[in-house]
């Protein structure tokens, strides 16, 4: 069988997901490595602290019938281009009226815990307002409709009327505050960043090796959110005197220039020491070659540093970083914790 050739052009927010929708494994549709022709300027549109769950991308809700129907929408930190300390969503919708001797009632769900309900009664609206701290937030969230309903009897059949609840997504409103609510980790990317990311080798790099292990975890961090981050590559002075998020490859060193690498959970040593936090840190002993990449919090900015420990062989090391890099970058699954050894 010949192999086709796809041409795909368009605008670079189109490109972008056309990319993200064929890039998809289990399309197995894109085989080549690299992209060319693409002139557009990166696109870095944060959805609004307030909006609605139309500016969300939430399809229309019409939950209909017996028994139990339930939509789910996301809310998801990294497209508001910040983390979030509290979200607020205001429901609108309007709702049947309860049939005599009919049950139901409308669920609302927050990452599949229940937030609030309402009865189904003589009212034909729904407005509902569900507060969400930020214990109850994560990197992706997702707000649960559901509509539950048994007819007068609670027989099927011949079959009876059924209910309906509609949510209104262009007037129902969602409120985020923006802070903190995640414990620091990789859970805090890419929200943590700013349009623009710096990124720095500790080590007289980048060489091509260096720079196709960072495009791997930057890719790990990327794939599954629409906002579009512009990465420079700054020296470790630069670095530091930047002030914000960002990304350190390399090994750290009293000649790093600032505590912001030095103060990292995993150090590059013999042993060393995970900082856990809250008291319990755990020891770890190696006289091997390992690779790691971590996320911390140091001197207010969130890094994430991809390093190594050669122990007598940074060729393996060096290896080590790179599958790790790859390994990250071909999981399906989102970065989770503080750090991958």
């Amino acid at each position: 069988m010949n192999e086709a050739v796809l041409t795909v052009a368009g605008n670079a927010a189109g490109l972008t997901n056309a990319a993200a929708a064929l890039s998809n494994p289990d399309i197995g549709s894109i085989t080549t490595t690299s992209a060319s022709d693409i002139n557009d300027e990166f696109i870095y549109q944060p959805v609004p602290l307030d909006t609605t769950l139309a500016g969300l991308n939430a399809a229309p809700v019409r939950l209909e019938g017996i028994g139990t129907q339930t939509a789910e929408m996301a809310i998801n930190q990294p497209v508001f281009g910040t983390s979030l300390r509290s979200v607020e969503v205001k429901i609108s919708g309007a709702i049947t009226e309860l049939q005599p001797g009919g049950q139901g009632r409308v669920d609302y769900l927050w990452n599949d815990e229940l937030v609030d309900s309402t009865p189904m009664g003589m009212a034909s609206s729904i407005n509902n307002t569900l507060t969400i701290p930020a214990e109850q937030l994560r990197r992706t969230n997702t707000l649960g409709v559901s509509l539950s309903y048994a007819p007068p009897g609670g027989e099927c059949s011949p079959k009876p009327l059924g209910a309906r609840a509609d949510v209104d997504v262009t007037t129902t409103g969602v409120f985020a505050g923006a802070g903190d609510s995640l414990a620091a980790g990789f859970q805090r990317f890419p929200q943590v960043f700013d349009s623009g990311v710096p990124i720095t080798y500790l080590n007289n790099g980048p060489t091509a090796a260096d720079l196709v292990a960072t495009a791997d975890l930057i890719a790990s961090l990327e794939r599954n959110w629409p906002l579009q981050h512009v990465y420079s590559i700054v020296s470790p002075e630069e670095f530091t005197a930047n002030g914000g998020s960002g990304i350190a490859v390399g090994v750290p060193d009293a000649q790093s220039g600032s505590t912001v690498f030095t103060e990292a959970p995993l150090s590059s040593t013999t042993n060393a020491t995970l900082l856990a936090g809250d008291g319990a840190d755990l020891q770890v002993t190696s006289d091997t070659a390992y690779a790691y990449i971590q996320a911390y919090f140091s001197e207010g900015r969130n890094i994430i540093m991809l390093g190594t420990h050669a122990a007598d062989n940074e060729a393996a090391a060096l290896t080590a970083r790179d599958e790790l890099a790859a390994f990250v970058n071909d999981c399906e699954y989102q970065l989770v914790a503080s750090s991958w050894v």
